[in-house]
Order: C-alpha cells, then structure tokens, then sequence
C-alpha cells in the first residue's frame, strides 16, 4: 500500500482532502473505513498459517465475536483437531489482522465471516501416518465441502504444542451450517463450527483411554543347567527402547486390526522385557504364544486370553533388543480397568545348542524346564480420567 509523505495511504489521504477532517475522531473513522476497503473479500474457505504463539490475538480484535469451546475435540487413530475458539463478524482486520502477520479479510456480501483458530496443543496421534489412507479434513457449508490440505496438524509429540498453527476462514449465509469433517480409517467425525457440538455418534467415534503400566517384578528360579541345579532371579521390567512413560491404550481401531466389533475395544499392553542375572541367563530363551501365557482380568472376574502371537525372548539380550509388539487383547469397551497376568511356566524354556555371539543368538536350541518355575507376574491397568 503506497503512502505520500504525509504517511498516509492514498485512501485516507483522498478523504481528508475530500472532507476537510481535522478532528481526531474524524481521523479515526477515515482509518477505520480505509482499512474495510483494503480487506481481501473472501469467497468460500480458506486456511492460513499462523505462529502458534500469536494465533490468540485473534480474541483481542474488535472486528470479531469470539466463542470458545472446553471440548470442540475429534479424534482418530491418526490424529487428534481441535478449535479453541470462533470468532464471527464481518471482517478480520487491523490491528489483530497485523499481529497474526496475515492480510485483513472481509465475508462477501450479505455473509458472515467465521475464524475458527486450530488448537495447537491438541495434535496427539495414537498411530503412525497411513501411508495408504492419509486423514482427509474439510470444512461442510450447507452441504459444499471445501479440503483443508494443512490439516490435521503433525504430531508435536511429547505434549509440546505445534509451532504453527492454523485458522481456518470461512465466509457463508448466517443461517447457513458450517462444519468440520475429518475421515480417519473409513470412518467420519464431524464438529458443528457455530457451537463447538459433536455431531457424530459415540459409537461411531473413536475411543482412546490410557493407563500407566510400569511391568516391574522379580521371581526366584532353578535351572538345570553345566550339570548342576543354578538358582537365579528372573526380572520383568520395562523394554529399554521405550524413551516416554510406558502406557498400556484402550482403542477402538488398531492398525494391524481394523476397527474393533460394536461394544468392544483393544487393549494394547507393553510387551515386558524378561532379564535373567548371572550365568544362568546365558543361552536360555522362553518361547511362547502370548494367548497362552497373558490373560488380562476384569474387574467383574472375567478373563481374556491375549489375541496370538509368537514370541522369543531371550533372556540375557531382550531388554536390548529390538523392541517388542505390544500385547493385545479383545475386551468390552467400557471396561475402567482391570489386571494382566503374564504366567512363564506356560511357556517353553529352550537352551542354545549352537554356535552364537554377543549380538546374535544361535538358532540352534532343545528344550530343557525349570527345576523352579517362575511365578505369574501381575500389571495393575487403571483406565478411569
């Protein structure tokens, strides 16, 4: 916007010379005016990036209505969106416009332009991008769907909010609905931008519940072994490669899965690492099926078997190991918690027979038993807010 040397831009200077405004109350409504017509009028639905630390300067502009929300929340298997607030009006402009470094915009004639800002803090992803099916975000005015391809927000991790963010502007009819819909897996999550309501069914949503679980236990053993009965202690504790607090998750979909039947959930637990001391660890492995050897409890006593899986855990390598799949079992989803017991006597206990080094077992193995088995390691799970 050009300015003569007075440093007014041309507009303004149109209007004082026009009117002969001196008064500083005149001067501000020839600004105010100036600053409507340098607003870009937008036509549909847009989105624009903002710094995640400036975004809020949006609730301070005089040109807007601001409504915030405490729960305008969807979630999915691959992302968490959130809207901290709407803001409505007819214009976005200066100053609030100048602080989030973005153009004024004004709604079209006869339209009301909506500013729904994108939670930053709220980006957690329970899985991993598909790399087949990415999350699809647009925003519904009376049945036109506008695509929204900055949206969701990457994952920040570690509970630290996104650097950007972004706003989503939307010019429509007062009357009209606006919406935000996002399709994660299949399946359809919608958030009606005007109340901040969810419009989808729970049971057609997705469920996410966490519970620490910290594996930590110690069991005495005998094993015969270099021709003598050796006692030793077997330890199950946290693998090494997990970096955060290890969780156990209640889901309702799981990558490797699908989603889970009507009233059911998954249960996803840390697979433990199994560590023996001393030279008893040396060669020794316990190989199982996880349906036979974890079961998780109910509160009301029913218990479930672990959905299969093979296991080979080496007892002097796996807490160093690659880490392990997690162990998953078909539960109720309304369960609020409940107990894992993970019984190694059920398990096959074989010893190398072969040629092996520090970093690679010998696949060479015969299957030898505990003189003293180890006892059933217990997780205590707790799913409640």
């Amino acid at each position: 916007m050009n300015a003569d040397r007075s440093g007014f831009s041309p507009c303004v200077v149109a209007r004082l010379r026009a009117g002969g405004v001196v008064a500083l109350a005149g001067l501000v409504m020839v600004l105010t005016g100036c600053v409507g017509e340098r607003a870009t009028e937008l036509l549909g639905v847009r989105s624009v990036s903002v710094d995640s630390f400036s975004f809020y300067q949006l609730a301070t502009s005089d040109d807007l209505s601001v409504t915030s929300f405490t729960d305008a929340l969807l979630r999915g298997p691959h992302y968490t969106l959130g809207i901290a607030f709407v803001a409505t009006g007819e214009q976005l402009g200066d100053p609030a416009a100048g602080s989030l470094r973005i153009d004024p915009v004004r709604a079209a004639p006869g339209e009301q332009l909506l500013v729904a800002a994108v939670d930053p803090s709220a980006t957690y992803a329970a899985f991993g991008p598909d790399p087949e099916a990415a999350v699809m975000v647009d925003v519904v005015v009376d049945g036109t769907a506008t695509a929204l391809d900055r949206l969701p927000l990457h994952d920040a991790q570690y509970g630290i909010p996104a650097a950007m963010t972004e706003l989503i502007l939307i010019s429509a009819r007062p009357e009209a609905q606006v919406r935000l819909r996002v399709t994660d897996a299949g399946r359809e999550t919608t958030l009606d931008l005007r109340t901040g309501e969810h419009l989808t069914a729970a049971e057609e949503g997705y469920l996410q519940r966490q519970s620490e679980a910290p594996w930590d236990g110690e069991t005495p053993v005998v094993a015969d072994r270099f021709g003598r009965r050796v006692p030793a202690d077997l330890s199950v504790m946290m693998q090494l490669q997990v970096s955060d607090q290890p969780a156990a998750s209640l889901t309702t979909y799981r990558p490797d899965i699908g989603w889970a039947a009507p009233g059911r959930a998954f249960l996803s637990v840390p697979a433990p690492a199994v560590i023996s001391d001393g030279i008893v660890s040396i060669g020794l492995h316990e190989e199982f099926d996880d349906a036979a050897v974890f079961t998780f409890r109910t509160p009301d006593g029913k218990v479930v078997p672990a959905r299969p899986r093979m296991r080979d855990i080496d007892l002097q390598r796996s807490a160093f190991g690659e880490r392990q799949p997690v162990v998953t079992f078909d539960v109720p989803e309304d369960i609020i918690g409940g107990t894992v017991f993970f019984d190694l006597s059920r398990a096959q206990l074989t010893e190398e027979t072969g040629p092996a080094t520090v970093r690679q077992a010998s696949t060479e193995r015969r299957s030898i038993s505990w003189a003293l088995p180890p006892k059933v390691f217990e997780l205590q799970l707790d799913f409640r807010p």
